[in-house]
């Protein structure tokens, strides 16, 4: 009785969880796990880019970007240089949300001034035009160079040898084609190069809202059954809540194997039988 209310549990909670999925990072080599930059187009005005780790290690994995971006010692001259490996541009439109993170490290502390690294999402427009996006949920703009910009930066705030996550989110403008993603190091003035690293880029393509959808991710599944459980959905702990998301999952995974029952009368044969087993744990039936 044991091993089969273990095996019930297992496959339940397999048909749960199975369903829910992260949105798709956009991005073909996030980690520089290839120990190269494959998937990264490399552009800079004197800056330079390597595959590594820092002396703590990379992120995660074995592998981080060192971007290098060499300055003229000039302080507040715009005679510096920058590093920025991007990916490929990628088709969007107007209305579109992108979300793009990821973690940096300095191992020397940055001075003041114009040096800091970070992580910025550019649309374009048909023309190859940079527009403003049409909205920032997260992060920040930038007026000079259209764009949303991640935060925190890297700059004279940052620790020392701490990887630190930073993240944008913003909705493309009407007139959009494209969007691409970047990741910097700009060093205009101060006399030294400030080398930092990145780690664990993630760009995605934010879905629109899916009913039953509580965590955010795009698809509907066990996960959100634990947001419900926890609270978290629109009205915490609605009945209404729990047939929307009861309606949404059924409709996916569940609604692919007729055999298995729909979600609350899983979890009532399931708690059940917990019960029984609890009762009677010296019986083999209940």
């Amino acid at each position: 009785m044991k091993s089969i209310l273990m095996g019930v549990l297992l496959l339940f909670g397999c048909l749960l969880l199975s369903a829910d999925a992260s949105a798709q990072n956009l991005l073909l080599n996030p980690s520089f796990e290839t120990g190269d930059l494959t998937g990264w187009d490399l552009v800079g005005l004197g800056g330079s880019q390597s595959v590594g780790a820092p002396g703590i290690g990379a992120q995660s994995g074995s592998f981080a970007v060192n971007l290098t971006a060499p300055s003229d010692g000039v302080p507040e001259v715009s005679q510096g240089g920058f590093s920025q490996p991007s990916v490929g541009r990628f088709p969007a439109s107007g209305g579109d949300e992108f979300n793009l993170s990821g973690y940096m490290l300095t191992e020397v502390a940055l001075p003041a001034g114009p040096t800091f690294g970070l992580f910025k999402i550019v649309f374009e427009d048909a023309a190859g035009v940079d527009l403003a996006p049409a909205s920032i949920s997260i992060g920040q703009p930038n007026n000079d160079f259209p764009g949303a910009e991640a935060l925190p930066f890297l700059n004279i705030d940052s620790p020392v040898n701490e990887w630190v996550f930073a993240e944008a989110q913003a909705v493309a403008p009407a007139g959009t084609a494209s969007v691409f993603f970047l990741v910097l190091n700009v060093d205009f003035g101060n006399g030294a190069n400030h080398p930092m690293w990145f780690d664990n880029v993630s760009a995605t393509e934010v879905l629109p809202g899916v009913p039953g959808d509580f965590d955010g991710d795009g698809a509907v599944g066990g996960l959100d059954f634990l947001a419900w459980q926890r609270g978290e959905s629109p009205t915490a702990f609605s009945a209404a809540d729990l047939a929307t998301w009861q309606g949404a999952y059924n409709g996916g995974a569940l609604g692919a194997l007729n055999a298995v029952p729909e979600p609350t009368s899983a979890w009532l044969v399931v708690m059940g039988s917990l019960l029984c087993w609890q009762a009677h744990p010296k019986h083999t039936e209940c």
